[in-house]
């Protein structure tokens, strides 16, 4: 199995089955990246548009160890370019006096509880923050194990702490 420097390497050089193999590697941190940053409602957009607009200037990438920094900052545009559009979309009310809306009213609460869960997750010590984060990005513990160089039960323990964290302090 190639490294993801190599890998990097060969896609900046036109190698399609190279990028296809660097996608699943990174798409997950792209998307706990985006869950971390309050951004869990358009996580897999995120991740999406990051990966899209790194394949059309890959050959750029001057230095491919650097690699996955480069995705962060790609992937943190995207997130502020998305909130000043949706700034924008908002706009000001209308008509300040009409009945305020169920499903309005219903996105409140579900935003509150995003708050809540993402306030939670940054509570937790930042091993399980990051466990959690990428699990609900649906990154294998497999993958996450490797990553930080722990064995799968291991991460699979570290979950399970968090969760049982999380229950708590929303409860």
């Amino acid at each position: 199995m190639l490294k993801t420097t190599e890998l990097v390497l060969l896609a900046r050089d036109g190698n399609e089955q190279a990028w296809t193999d660097l996608v699943p590697r990174v798409r997950g941190y792209l998307i706990a990246l985006a869950i971390d940053k309050g951004y869990s409602h358009k996580a897999d957009e995120v991740a999406q548009e990051t990966l899209y607009r790194a394949f059309l200037v890959l050959h750029t990438l001057v230095e491919p160890a650097h690699f996955k920094t480069w995705l962060t900052r790609i992937a943190l545009n995207i997130i502020v370019d998305s909130r000043r559009q949706d700034s924008r979309l908002d706009g000001p009310p209308q008509d300040s006096m009409a009945a305020p809306d169920a499903r309005l009213d219903e996105r409140l609460i579900e935003e509150e509880r995003r708050k809540q869960l993402q306030a939670a997750i940054q509570s937790l010590p930042p091993r399980q923050a990051h466990v959690i984060s990428r699990r609900l990005a649906g990154e294998s513990y497999e993958t996450i194990s490797r990553d930080l160089g722990i064995t799968a039960n291991a991460a699979k323990l570290v979950y399970h702490r968090a969760l049982t964290t999380l229950k708590e302090a929303l409860s």
